[in-house]
């Protein structure tokens, strides 16, 4: 209503006072009239007038409330509302309960207003039938909604899970009720005023607010409506959800002619699809057990199937964000890939020149990167084995006999030995003395035996082999490596 009144509204009896106040002053050169007695001539004309001209005002007033929102009733309600474009919603339309939720406790009073468009890919348009409040340190809020348009056929309560005109602090929305039923009230009119009050605020943020929201309603995620950079008068409605069929693009195109303002064109693009694909190689805490790798790498998968769902139009894929999703698994303890280049095109290929400097995938204008297929390969966590290894010369061999060739020999054994690693790692095996490389070179006639010494990383353990009942005992999560190599002179030698 309108913070000043038009007109000054005066009761029966203030009517009556002024009125006899007026005529006994004799103002205006009229003989003054003061007879103001009950049953006086006077008095009683003065009566029976101020009350036709009380009744005219609250008439008046009747009247004047009736073109105004907060005061219209009934069928004065509904001539105001049809200004906004808005009917009153007869018996017949879907009602039932929707959640609106955070994963975290709000950190204020989040509102969820009247006329808060919410629906699903497989659901028609659902509108919030009343104010409602997130409250401070709370999670959720259980909301009453009603379809815009009446509806026979009962809707499941899963199917209601998008939120066509977001709100700051709420993430998630659910059907909670089992179905949405035809009911069978008419909207009230103060029901009608909250959804009124809501749609006419979404029209004055901008038109390019009210054809996000139009387009939103129709059950898409991704909407964006911006001016076009090139051209005046000349708006693009960017959509951003995969894979529509023609005919669900051609529904879209329609809802913007109708929204549309008059004398601005409005193209609609439909953003381009860019599959990208992920292979890594992951470390695990532990050996996982029967049936846990499975779970293990479809747990993962969906963590980043997540973040791309989420990603909009223009949107770049980032490599630490990806990088942390394979981290964050608790059973995951590092990535075994180096370097870590992760994205794979269409064809199973990385990407080119699609990567920035970072690594990041960079997506270009009105495309959007959906995710393709996910190929994890789950390995054991890697415990070196550090072998040293001993040429113990023969008698009267002088130390710096081998230094030749001490080169050629320690890469040798380092190659020899890690070759034979690589071969048994995943699985236990007992390594014996005589299965270790012997000397294949010109020292052989300077050497007159061989030992080794192997550390294991996991628990400290030292393993000595001299002789052929040695043995090496290894685990599946063990590989061998070379740590040094070292001469030992013959007791007695000289030097």
């Amino acid at each position: 209503m309108s913070a000043e009144r038009p007109f000054l509204k005066k009761g029966f009896a203030e009517l009556v006072a002024d009125l006899l106040e007026e005529l006994g002053s004799g103002r205006g050169g009229r003989a003054a009239l003061t007879d103001t007695t009950e049953g006086s001539v006077l008095r009683t004309l003065v009566e029976a007038f101020s009350r036709e001209i009380a009744v005219a005002y609250e008439q008046l007033e009747t009247v004047y409330e009736t073109g105004y929102l907060d005061t219209a009733q009934g069928p004065a309600l509904d001539k105001v509302v049809l200004l906004a474009g808005l009917t009153r919603r007869r018996g017949g339309h879907l009602e039932g309960l929707v959640r609106f939720a955070r994963g975290t406790p709000a950190p204020g009073n989040i509102a969820v207003p009247a006329g808060t468009l919410v629906t699903g890919a497989e659901a028609p348009a659902f509108e919030t039938t009343e104010n409602a409040t997130l409250r401070e340190g709370e999670t959720q809020v259980l909301v009453t909604v009603r379809s815009v348009e009446p509806g026979e056929e009962a809707v499941p309560g899963d199917a209601v899970n998008l939120i066509a005109t977001p709100i700051a602090g709420i993430e998630t929305i659910s059907g909670q009720s089992a179905a949405f039923t035809p009911e069978s009230a008419e909207e009230t009119d103060e029901e009608l005023r909250e959804r009124a009050r809501y749609a006419l605020r979404r029209r004055r943020a901008s038109t390019l607010e009210g054809i996000r929201s139009a387009v939103a309603a129709l059950g898409l995620e991704d909407v964006r409506v911006v001016d076009h950079r090139d051209q005046r008068g000349v708006i693009k409605v960017l959509i951003g959800d995969p894979d529509l069929p023609a005919a669900r693009v051609d529904e879209i195109r329609q809802t913007v002619e109708e929204v549309r303002p008059a004398g601005i064109r409005a193209d609609v693009v439909v953003a381009g699809r860019v599959v990208v694909g992920i292979r890594a190689t992951l470390m695990l805490e532990r050996d996982p057990e029967p049936g846990e790798e499975a779970a293990i790498q479809g747990e993962i998968r969906d963590a980043i199937a997540a973040y791309f769902a989420a990603l909009q139009v223009n949107q770049g894929v980032r490599l630490p964000k990806v990088q942390n999703l394979l981290l964050d698994h608790p059973k995951v303890v590092g990535i075994a890939d180096e370097p870590f280049a992760p994205f794979l095109n269409e064809d199973g290929q990385p990407f080119g020149d699609s990567l920035a400097p970072n690594g990041d995938l960079i997506i270009e204008s009105n495309e959007r990167a959906v995710l393709g297929h996910v190929d994890l390969i789950l390995q054991p966590p890697v415990f070196e084995v550090w072998v040293d290894v001993r040429l113990h010369l023969k008698p009267d061999v002088p130390a710096d006999a081998l230094d030749a060739e001490l080169d050629e020999i320690e890469e040798m054994y380092r190659t020899t030995i890690a070759e034979e690693g690589d071969r048994a790692f995943g699985a236990a095996r007992a390594f014996r003395f005589s299965e270790f490389p012997t000397l294949r070179t010109e020292g052989r006639t300077k050497v007159e035996r061989l030992s080794f010494r192997a550390i294991h990383q996991s628990d400290g353990q030292v393993s000595v082999l001299n002789d052929a009942n040695d043995v090496l005992e290894l685990g599946s999560a063990e590989r061998m490596t070379l740590r040094a190599l070292r001469v030992v002179e013959a007791e007695g030698s000289d030097g």
